[in-house]
Parts: structure tokens; sequence; C-alpha cells
């Protein structure tokens, strides 16, 4: 690695291809489809490449390419998680701790929420969520910038959890 820091194309060419086992190698173990397999190695590759000077000559090279190669794994698995619906059986006398809300009490909730909230902060939210309107339309729609109307709309965000959460916590009383 020192002389493919230096330069010498061809002992970076001998490196890549030296690591190139240890690096499936290691994202087989965590990886069992072959496409995603080959996406990532693709990843870690580059992702050397691109972080080679960082590599320090007075340091082992295996942790140093074990990280890089243990990170773009996780990222890649970060970025590409799935959501798993889990449904498991509870018995049949099974009663839930909490009465389920009808739709009607669950708008009167929501609309109790938001009147909560301050004027900006309200428009934003309804726009975005309940409207469905994008930033860009959201931000036309009330002549704000698109940063603008996302602090407001994530402001809002953040005070219907709180007023949810502090929901939660009177019901559970």
């Amino acid at each position: 690695m020192l002389a493919a820091q230096g330069g010498d194309k061809e002992s970076y060419h001998q490196l890549l291809t030296a690591i190139t086992p240890k690096v499936r190698g290691m994202i087989h173990q965590r990886i069992q489809n072959q496409q995603t397999a080959d996406e990532i190695f693709q990843t870690v590759m580059l992702n050397i490449h691109r972080a080679r000077h960082t590599y320090d000559p007075a340091r082992a090279f295996s942790p140093w390419l074990y990280t890089i190669t243990r990170n773009s794994i996780y990222d890649y698995l970060r970025k590409h998680k799935k959501r798993v619906r889990v449904e498991t059986f509870i018995g049949e006398n099974f009663e839930p701790a909490a009465k389920p809300n009808t739709h009607a009490q669950e708008s009167a909730l929501l609309e109790n929420a938001l009147q909560q909230l301050p004027e900006s902060q309200r428009q934003a939210v309804e726009l975005i969520k309940i409207k469905g309107l994008s930033l860009e339309e959201a931000a036309e729609k009330t002549g704000l910038t698109e940063g603008a109307i996302k602090v407001r709309a994530h402001r809002g965000y953040s005070k219907l959890k709180k007023f949810f959460l502090d929901q939660i916590k009177e019901e559970a009383l």
C-alpha cells in the first residue's frame, strides 16, 4: 500500500488483486445474496480507492482494510434496510390494554393537536402531510423558501410528537 500511495500503479494493481478474496470473504460472511454482495464489493473497492491516502504505514494494513469493508457493508445495509412486518399470535383471550380509537376520535385528536401548533407550523404540516404537497409546492404556496417551510414543518412534527406522547402518558395514568 505504501508503494501504491507513492503512485506505483503496478503495486496498486497487485494490492487490489491480493485483497479481493479477503474483501469478498468478509462480505459473503454477512450477505447471502450474490447481487447485493457484488454491489457492496464495488462500493468497498471504490471506498478503498478514495481513502487510500488515509492509510498510515506505521500501522497494520489489515485493520484499516477491515474497517473500510465493515463500514461499507453497514452503510449499504442501513441505506437499503427493508421494514418487515411481523405478526405474532397472542392467543384467543387477549384483550388490548387500550381501547382502539374510532376514526372520528382520531380525527378530533389530530385536529386538537394541530390547533396546539403556532399558525406557521400548522400551515406547513397541513400542506405537506395532510394535503400531500411537496416542499417545493408548499414553499410556492406560502411564498417561503423550501428551507423555511421544511424548518417550520420539522418544528411542527416535533411538537406534535410531544403532544401525542403526553396524551399516551395521560391515558396510561
